[in-house]
């Protein structure tokens, strides 16, 4: 029926662009209709347990930049060890939980139609899951920083840099998955 329609605004009034876009509406609707029944899924399923972890391991990390934002000397690294190897320890466990999800196929297929778009060295399932690719970021501020302090020491003013560079990928990482509950 919707063809005869569009048969007769196309009839009726031809070379009329404004009525064979009219005439097209009942087909794009009806593909609108169809897509949005559709249940198609193009990132991992939210995992409670894996923000709630998230939310653990971000407090210690931020306690740990508080315990050195003064500052502090090569000689005290020994009193911040135990600190660094639960946080790092911690985020290394969250790490291994999100790369673990599966990345349903049809993100897979979408990010290897947007290749150009996603620009990661990493796989390309870090397009679609992109909570990989910052916690590996969030791991190697920790790691630098912790090696930094064991070797030479925090300066006071370099403190608030690796914090900065740990805030941007965690906030990322937490943006995302709270948005995967929704």
């Amino acid at each position: 029926m919707w063809r005869q329609f569009s048969f007769i605004f196309i009839a009726v009034l031809p070379g009329s662009h404004a009525l064979k876009s009219i005439a097209r509406l009942p087909a794009v609707m009806g593909l609108a209709c169809l897509l949005a029944a559709c249940a198609v899924k193009f990132v991992p399923d939210y995992d409670e347990h894996l923000f709630t972890q998230l939310n653990e391991q971000n407090q210690a990390a931020l306690v740990l930049f508080s315990s050195v934002s003064a500052g502090s000397s090569r000689a005290d690294y020994r009193k911040f060890k135990a600190s660094y190897d639960k946080v790092i320890g911690g985020m290394e466990a969250v790490r291994s939980v999100i790369e673990a999800r599966t990345i349903p196929v049809s993100g897979v297929k979408l990010t290897k139609l947007l290749v150009d778009l996603c620009k990661t060295e990493a796989s390309m399932a870090d397009c679609v899951n992109s909570s990989s690719r910052n916690i590996r970021q969030v791991l190697d501020t920790l790691n630098t920083m912790r090696d930094q302090h064991r070797q030479r020491g925090l300066d006071a003013g370099g403190v608030p840099l690796f914090k900065n560079d740990y805030e941007m990928a965690m906030h990322r990482i937490l943006v995302v998955e709270a948005a995967l509950k929704r």
